[in-house]
């Protein structure tokens, strides 16, 4: 039976106006432009602490390996003689192979034949597999999440170790098309340094040790180059020998000396992306210092001979091996880890002279006749 509403009762109206319904999606819109930016900041956030992490890890793993080598921390880059070529020396490895080890890598560690070159890919060794083959495995404690050229890549890296002052004969504008192209390479050894910081007309490519001794001081990590190699002749105790500082060497302080860094460009190899190419393009970072005058380590400038700039962020773009300078996609910065094993972001508006204080690990070591450095506050 059908019921009949009384007259002049309105009936109930059901659902939304257009103009309610408006209202309403305005609201979620305002809230949504209001909760994205959180969520980005949030996940941007996640992606720096998780970068910081592996620097820790990493300076963790670097402090067990000197442990192990009574305190001596690994070379930035070992090469291997060459019959054919003294003066060219093959690629071995870099400082992340000495770390395997202690990354919870030991089946790629054990698997290594350190009496080849890196991309070596016809001898397989234990296991079957060849150094290339084992370069191009993806570790994620060496690639930063904010780095798409590492992620991206079967073997990218996105962290190098600090190797100190280095000049403009390393030429930065040309990628290898041949493993280890020494003319190139040459000017970031120390033994061939070009500066005259005593003043007697005598670098260390001549033979002065005293040059040898203060450029060597102004880097954390330096190559293991392999006896016959040319430079001056070099004395024999810096060929076939890790010449990097040990824990203890640290005369600036272990807090304030950075110790590795971000590098969007890292991870160059002739075969493809690899943690294992030992130079210092694609493995290390430096300071490219340009000396204003004998005598003078104080305000030391970027070499005017190369197009790119060296401090935070400065140079981010470009392939592979073409910016041996810290880098990130972190906004506003780059996170380090220093000597002592700690790991933090440093802001890329931070003071250019206390940058380089921070890249040296002993050049406030007072010395004659030069003017060194003034220590930097442990709270940087």
């Amino acid at each position: 039976m059908r019921i009949r509403r009384p007259a002049g009762q309105s009936q109930k109206r059901r659902g939304f106006t257009l103009i309610e319904l408006l209202v309403v999606i305005s609201i979620i819109a305002v809230l949504m432009s209001l909760i994205l930016p959180a969520i980005q900041n949030a996940r941007e956030a996640a992606r720096r602490t998780q970068c910081l992490n592996h620097l820790r890890n990493l300076g963790t793993a670097m402090h067990t390996y000197a442990t192990a080598k009574r305190g001596r921390l690994p070379s930035y880059g070992y090469f291997l003689p060459n019959a054919a070529a003294p003066d060219l020396p093959l690629e071995g490895r870099s400082w992340v192979v000495e770390l395997l080890g202690s990354l919870d890598q030991s089946g790629i560690s054990d698997r290594w034949n350190k009496n080849l070159p890196w991309y070596d890919g016809t001898t397989p060794g234990l296991g079957g597999q060849t150094n290339l083959e084992l370069s191009q495995t993806g570790i994620s404690v060496l690639q930063c999440p904010d780095d798409p050229s590492a992620l991206q890549k079967d073997g990218g890296l996105s962290y190098v170790v600090n190797a100190g002052f280095g000049t403009g004969g390393l030429n930065m504008g040309m990628i290898p098309t041949t493993p280890f192209d020494y003319a190139n390479e040459r000017g970031h050894n120390f033994n061939l340094a070009p500066y005259d910081f005593n003043g007697n007309m005598v670098t260390a490519a001549g033979g002065d040790e005293y040059d040898r001794q203060v450029t060597r001081d102004c880097g954390v990590f330096h190559a293991n180059l392999p006896a016959g190699t040319n430079g001056g002749t070099p004395p024999a105790q810096y060929l076939a020998n890790n010449q990097s500082q040990t824990l203890d060497s640290l005369y600036d302080g272990a807090a304030t000396t950075i110790m590795i860094a971000e590098n969007l460009n890292a991870g160059v190899g002739v075969n493809g992306s690899s943690w294992a190419d030992p130079t210092v393009l694609s493995c290390g970072f430096f300071f490219p210092f340009l000396q204003s005058s004998p005598s003078t380590l104080a305000t030391p400038r970027p070499d005017a001979t190369i197009s790119s700039t060296p401090y935070i962020n400065q140079t981010k773009i470009g392939p592979d091996g073409s910016a041996p300078f810290p880098s990130s996609n972190h906004p506003g910065g780059v996170n380090f880890a220093n000597c002592e094993g700690g790991a933090r972001f440093l802001d890329e508006g931070i003071d250019q002279t206390v940058y380089v204080k921070l890249v040296t690990p002993a050049a406030t070591r007072l010395r004659a006749g030069l003017i060194v450095e003034r220590p930097v506050a442990d709270a940087f």
